[in-house]
C-alpha cells in the first residue's frame, strides 16, 4: 500500500488473523456465498480434508478469497477446484 502511495487514503490499518480451521473457513465461505449450496461447500471441505489430512488451514483471508475467485472460474467443478486451490495454498504457506 505504501509503495502504491495508497496508504494515506485509509484511516487505519486493521490486522486480520489467518483462517486457521475448517470451521473458520466454512464461516468465510458462507459469508461470501462462495458455493451454490451448503452441501457443495461441505463436499469441498471434505475433499480438502481428505487431500491435506488435517482440519488446520493457516491461510490469510486474502488468499482464501483469491482461492474462491479462482474456483469460480470453473463453476461446473467448483467443489473440486476450490479444494485443490486451497490445498496448494495451504502447502505453500507451510514452506
Amino acid at each position: 500500500m505504501q509503495q502504491l502511495d495508497l496508504y494515506a487514503s485509509f484511516d487505519r490499518e486493521l490486522a486480520v488473523p489467518n483462517v486457521n480451521t475448517h470451521a473458520e473457513l466454512a464461516s468465510v465461505l458462507r459469508e461470501v456465498r462462495a458455493f451454490r449450496s451448503d452441501s457443495d461447500m461441505a463436499a469441498s471441505l471434505d475433499v480438502l480434508r481428505e487431500t491435506t489430512g488435517t482440519n488446520d488451514v493457516g491461510v490469510g483471508i486474502k488468499r482464501v478469497l483469491l482461492g474462491i475467485e479462482t474456483a469460480r472460474q470453473t463453476p461446473d467443478d467448483m467443489v473440486e477446484r476450490f479444494a485443490d486451490v486451497m490445498a496448494k495454498t495451504m502447502a505453500s504457506s507451510r514452506m
